[in-house]
């Protein structure tokens, strides 16, 4: 279905129940994004920070792989596509406009500067805090040196 479909097709769909049904297929997490506390945001950042391989290939190749749709010949992990759907849902919700620059203005490890990219954002910083809780789970065990 192309973008315009997609658009069409969910016409009146809550971006929260959108999210919740992204979080179905998501192992690491049964809750509906309403149930996700907003504070998953700087707890994901700091556990990122304990990471002894976050700026190894294999690291930012699983955050690549994690948050974009799974593809079966492109050398699938477990990982793979595991949080693609929140990636979609927080890239096409409105008020996460401009979240997206504001973070990557921010140093990585300043988990202070990342939360107040959603501040009075309270949508968004749900979607962020399921995605990042999400990727961060999923990345952990490559990234922290423990999948080798």
């Amino acid at each position: 279905m192309s973008a315009i479909g997609w658009k069409r097709a969910l016409r009146g769909v809550s971006v929260v129940a959108l999210a919740a049904g992204a979080l179905g297929g998501w192992a690491a997490c049964k809750k509906s994004v309403a149930e996700v506390d907003a504070s998953g945001v700087r707890t994901a950042c700091e556990k990122r920070n304990t990471w002894k391989k976050s700026v190894r290939r294999d690291c930012t190749t699983c955050f690549a792989k994690a948050t974009t749709p799974r593809c079966s010949n492109c050398g699938a992990k477990e990982y793979s596509g595991k949080c693609a759907e929140l990636e979609k849902a927080k890239r096409d919700e409105p008020t996460c406009e401009g979240t997206h620059e504001c973070v990557h203005a921010c140093k990585r490890d300043d988990c202070g500067c990342i939360e107040k990219c959603y501040e009075g954002k309270a949508t968004c910083q749900k979607l962020a805090a399921a995605l990042d809780t999400c990727w961060t789970e999923a990345c952990t065990p490559t990234c922290n040196g423990e999948a080798e």
